[in-house]
């Protein structure tokens, strides 16, 4: 179970107040800011905007060796897509915020019998802040289907109708701009790495504090981040939180 921010920030003033933590002292002296300052973020400042802007904010990559059917009629809805085609690397879809992967077809360099499921599980792995939609037009008991299910963020058939593909599509792209949600996801994932809660309290308030500024401005998570000990795939996670959509898309308001 996670602890609160308040009750981590409790703990944390009383090991401050032994250890003569200067840093964390001049934190917990200021109104923290948690994810729960957030609540209201998403219903207030992002679904005001037009559906369509937040369709062209949210940068959608594709991974299948074959031409992705739906992607001519879900241009005319302005969804930001790009097909990749297959790809040898995670680091290839590191600039993308949602991922639509099929099953068959893919990820053969990573496994040659999981294939795109394998795929999957290395970028939420690596990516575990980015949304990962599977597709397919396999039946569902194949084992690679089965095992993309368990690890994808969604699954969906291949076959299915353009307003199930919006739908789901604008579901997403929601959650991809609800700052509360992408920081629910991200803590829950530096606490699975081990990451200290100090750090994780550090970058909790950076987060919030950039997100609220009048004009939004992930300079001071940046900042925060570089007063942590995160090296490795935990800092890349922060690294990027930073670049993605929920950022260029809230200080464009």
């Amino acid at each position: 179970m996670l602890e609160s921010p308040l009750y981590a920030t409790n703990r944390i003033a009383a090991t401050a107040d032994q250890e003569g933590d200067l840093e964390v002292k001049n934190l917990l002296l200021k109104p923290f800011r948690s994810s729960r300052d957030l609540e209201s973020y998403f219903a207030d400042r992002v679904a005001a905007r037009q559906i369509r802007d937040r369709r062209h904010a949210v940068r959608i990559a594709v991974i299948d060796d074959q031409p992705f059917a739906p992607q001519a009629n879900l241009n005319a809805y302005h969804y930001n897509i790009r097909p990749v085609g297959d790809i040898r690397s995670v680091d290839q879809i590191k600039d993308y915020d949602l991922i639509l992967c099929d099953i068959l077809g893919v990820g053969l360099s990573f496994n040659d019998s999981l294939q795109g499921a394998s795929l999957i599980a290395e970028i939420k792995r690596v990516y575990p802040e980015k949304w990962v939609v599977a597709y397919t037009g396999a039946t569902l008991n194949q084992s690679a289907t089965r095992e993309a299910k368990s690890v994808a963020d969604a699954l969906i058939k291949k076959d299915v109708d353009i307003k199930e593909w919006v739908d789901k599509l604008d579901n997403y792209i929601d959650l991809i701009l609800d700052p509360q949600m992408v920081w629910s996801r991200v803590r829950s994932d530096l606490v699975n790495r081990g990451v200290g809660t100090k750090d994780i309290l550090l970058l909790e308030d950076a987060f919030v504090s950039s997100i609220l500024r009048s004009r939004p401005d992930p300079a001071a998570l940046s900042d925060a981040l570089d007063r942590t000990k995160l090296s490795g795939d935990a800092r890349n996670i922060i690294t990027g939180l930073i670049s993605s959509a929920i950022y260029s898309f809230v200080s464009g308001q």
